[in-house]
C-alpha cells in the first residue's frame, strides 16, 4: 500500500506546475523567475519585459480564499499600476481577492498625458481608480 501511494505522489507531482504571481519573489537574473516571468528592473520577477512593482506582493495571498481575474487594457503609451497586480503597459491578467477594493492609478509615459479610464467601474476617477472585483472585471486605459 505505501509504494503504491509514494508511487502515486510521484505521477502527480509531475503534473504539478505551480504559478508564481508577479512582484512575489525577488531576482538578479532570469534563473529564480517562473516560467513566463522575466527579472525586472527593480529586482522583482514579472510577466512583462519593462514592467516595474510598486510594491511587493504577499505571495500567499491566494490562500485567504478565491480569486477573481481582472483584465487590464493599455491603449495608447502609458501604464496601469494595480495594487497587488503589478504594472501594466499592454494588455494584462492578474488573479486577485474577490470582494476586496482594487486600486489601480494611471501612468503617463513621456509627453502621453492620460485621457480617460474605458470602463465603466473607473469612468470619471481620475487619476487613480477604486472599484470591488465582485467577479471577473476588466480595466482600460487610453493614453495620447
Amino acid at each position: 500500500m505505501g509504494v503504491v501511494v509514494v508511487a502515486l505522489a510521484l505521477v502527480l507531482a509531475g503534473c504539478y506546475e505551480p504559478t508564481l504571481r508577479d512582484c512575489t519573489v525577488t531576482c538578479a537574473a532570469a534563473d529564480p523567475c517562473a516560467s513566463g516571468q522575466v527579472c525586472g528592473g527593480d529586482g522583482y520577477c514579472v510577466g512583462e519585459v519593462g514592467a516595474r512593482c510598486t510594491a511587493p506582493v504577499d505571495a500567499h495571498l491566494d490562500a485567504a480564499g478565491p480569486t477573481f481575474a481582472l483584465h487590464v487594457t493599455v491603449m495608447g503609451h502609458g501604464g496601469v499600476t494595480v495594487v497587488g497586480g503589478g504594472t501594466c503597459t499592454t494588455d494584462c491578467t492578474y488573479a486577485l481577492p474577490r470582494d476586496r477594493d482594487v486600486s489601480a492609478t494611471e501612468m503617463g509615459a513621456g509627453n502621453h498625458q492620460f485621457q480617460m479610464w474605458t470602463t465603466p467601474n473607473c469612468a470619471g476617477q481620475v487619476p487613480s481608480c477604486m472599484f470591488t472585483l465582485t467577479g471577473p472585471q476588466s480595466l482600460g486605459a487610453r493614453f495620447e
